[in-house]
């Protein structure tokens, strides 16, 4: 089963209540890691998930260090953002997801980025 680390500093209830979505539909391991980027990047090489769902204020620091890690590159990254705008987007992201945005749009996000 896939390892999905939702970190969404930004809104750590949010964070939270998307995890719980994600293990109710059965996506298995869900964690939640908020805080600092310095946080979110240690859980990171603790145990690299398969997917990550991070918010764009610290996306940009871990997504710099991620695809930097020979360890971690392969962790497939989508970026939550509330002012996602095409252009604009955070170098090595693997996909966006618009927020805020219906429960269904969370759980087809993951399933495309996880079949990827």
């Amino acid at each position: 089963m896939a390892r999905i680390l939702v970190a969404d500093c930004s809104d750590p209830d949010f964070s939270t209540a998307l995890a719980k979505v994600l293990a109710l539909k059965g996506f298995g391991t869900v964690a939640t890691a908020c805080g600092t980027a310095e946080a979110v990047w240690m859980q990171i090489l603790a145990e690299p998930p398969d997917l990550l769902l991070i918010d764009r204020r610290v996306g940009a620091e871990i997504l710099t260090k991620l695809r930097a890690t020979p360890r971690a590159q392969a962790v497939r990254v989508l970026v939550i953002d509330s002012n996602y705008k095409h252009g604009h987007e955070v170098p090595g992201a693997d996909g966006y997801i618009q927020s805020p945005a219906p429960p269904h749009a969370y759980i087809q996000a993951v399933r495309d980025a996880l079949a990827t």
